[in-house]
């Protein structure tokens, strides 16, 4: 089974919006419902490649390992404010469909800076560094009449909450029933405070302050943290420390913006099975987290965190991190979990069945290697094997949500 990823039907942002002639009601819901799935996708451009620097950082550098852990989480709640705020309006936030799961290299929306998949080394750091400095005050964006696209991420955030403050003079938009299937504090997905739920434009003006004053959308502000200053630095402040560190981290000799696909060949036909498993496992945890915003979800949602979200995240695809960067590829450099697109749709099995099934190739291709297969086991019997089935929204754009 291969996975596929043609991006035939890639994922097309908005581009500028005039912010004086919003249009009738229902057109500015509609561009608020696309510009808030455009942001949804612009928070999941950084995670697997944030995500891919840190499975490449070894255990003697756990500092920096950390602190590159501390931006994904923070991008993590980006990601569930974004979705939350969507859902607040009546949408439903996309992950999982191979126009919105990011290839790489690509550009950082808005921003024309190239994303890639690469170890966590000086210059890598420096492009993280770079995504992530303070925009210029943008208050002149007011002014303007119309843009044909958007200058930065901080103006396409702002005409967000300008459509949202459009909608609100009319009546609010905000939907009462959607509060509780959004992501909130005491659910288990989140502990450390800022993860709100869109309720009002108060609350929707909250979230996206807070996406835009963590990352990659923040105004001008001191590159360092003045004395005494508690406030937790931004992410630009995380990479530029990291970057100025006198002594880089030690990290596996990566693949860089590898393909799955390439592998699936004799030379690497044992680490492919694992590839493949990392990438479902990967999918599947975008599809766990759509369905927290699902209305036709009827379970209970601390289940759906505890025993599929957190286990996916820590128990299944960090160690299977670790197993990949032992295993050496082309030109002495080492796997790590690629975050390809993994299409489920190619079989006619339920999305946890061919998870297991992938499992189990996965153990076979190691069974000459003990410890390995050990590990392997481990992972399936103690994790993938208690999640909770799920199907996807869709497994192609346009498609209808699956039962």
């Amino acid at each position: 089974m291969q996975p596929i990823h043609s991006h035939q039907h890639e994922f097309q942002p908005p581009s500028g919006y005039s912010w004086r002639d919003l249009g009738d009601r229902e057109t500015t819901l509609k561009n608020a419902k696309n510009h808030l799935q455009a942001a949804v996708y612009l928070e999941l451009l950084t995670i697997p490649a944030y995500l891919y620097a840190v499975h490449s950082v070894k255990s003697s550098s756990a500092a920096v390992k950390a602190d590159i852990m501390h931006v994904v989480k923070e991008e993590m709640l980006h990601l569930a404010l974004a979705g939350n705020t969507l859902c607040s309006i009546g949408g439903k936030p996309r992950l999982y469909c191979d126009d919105i799961v990011p290839e790489y290299p690509r550009d950082m929306l808005y921003r024309k800076i190239p994303l890639s998949l690469n170890s966590a080394n000086k210059e890598t750091i420096g492009k993280f560094m770079e995504l992530e400095r303070p925009e210029p005050p943008m208050f002149a964006l007011r002014s303007n009449a119309e843009f044909d696209t958007y200058n930065s991420i901080g103006a396409f955030y702002d005409a967000i909450v300008q459509m949202l403050e459009s909608l609100q003079r009319g009546g609010t938009p905000f939907i009462p029933e959607t509060k509780d299937r959004q992501f909130r504090e005491g659910d288990g997905s989140w502990d450390e405070g800022k993860l709100s739920v869109v309720e009002d434009i108060d609350s929707a003006k909250l979230a996206i302050k807070t996406i835009v004053d963590q990352g990659e959308g923040s105004m001008q502000k001191p590159a360092m943290p003045a004395p005494n200053d508690d406030a937790p630095p931004s992410h630009f402040q995380v990479f530029e420390r990291l970057y100025n560190a006198a002594s880089q981290a030690d990290c596996y000799p990566v693949l860089e913006n590898p393909k799955t696909s390439k592998f699936d060949n004799e030379d690497f036909k044992k680490v492919h099975k694992v590839l493949l498993l990392s990438d479902a496992v990967y999918c599947y945890l975008l599809i766990t987290i759509e369905r927290m915003w699902d209305p036709e979800f009827t379970g209970k949602r601390e289940e759906l965190v505890e025993n599929n979200l957190m286990r996916l995240m820590t128990r299944v695809i960090t160690p299977l991190a670790r197993f990949l960067t032992q295993e050496k590829g082309p030109d002495n450099r080492c796997f790590a979990p690629f975050f390809n697109f993994y299409d489920f749709s190619k079989s006619e099995k339920a999305c946890h069945d061919q998870l297991v099934d992938l499992m189990d190739d996965a153990i076979k291709a190691y069974e000459g290697d003990a410890a390995k297969k050990q590990q392997l086991t481990k992972i399936s019997e103690e994790y993938v094997k208690k999640l909770i089935p799920l199907q996807p929204y869709c497994h192609r754009p346009g498609s209808k949500p699956a039962a």
